[in-house]
């Protein structure tokens, strides 16, 4: 008989971005290194990871969005907020960004921001997509709040 674990920390990912070469290549291998790393909860192999990445090419979107999710992780907000903020300087439009940018905004009490990002997010993601069920999830939370006070 097992008996099943439940994860203290759960981790959305971001679809892999379209401008990593499906072709294998070292920053795409280190990519995929750092998401497992990610998963089981090895903090320091994956920030090594992304951070060769992220010297390779620094306008890496995928890798500053992973960068973001282990600070927050790690329970770095501040970071992980200027890391989401440095891809959304790259690519406003970005679903990841918008729903973690907007859950930090709402744990924060900035509700109204965090409303818009993740309103965006919703708008501009696939409803299958796991990140788009988190954001509606979140702004649902924020909604069920506002209608409470």
């Amino acid at each position: 008989m097992s008996s099943r674990v439940k994860p203290a920390l759960v981790i959305t990912f971001p679809k892999r971005a379209s401008h990593v070469p499906s072709a294998p290549t070292e920053s795409a291998a280190l990519l995929f290194q750092a998401r497992q790393s990610l998963l089981r909860h090895n903090w320091p192999d994956a920030e090594q990871r992304l951070r060769r990445v992220l010297s390779a090419a620094p306008g890496s979107v995928e890798a500053l969005n992973l960068t973001g999710v282990l600070q927050l992780a790690q329970k770095h907000y501040e970071q992980a907020l200027e890391s989401f903020e440095a891809v959304l300087a790259l690519h406003e439009r970005n679903v990841c960004a918008l729903t973690y940018r907007g859950e930090l905004r709402a744990q924060a009490g900035q509700n109204r921001a965090a409303r818009a990002d993740l309103r965006r997010a919703i708008a501009g993601g696939h409803p299958d997509e796991a990140l788009v069920r988190r954001a509606y999830l979140v702004l649902a939370s924020l909604e069920s709040r506002r209608s409470a006070s």
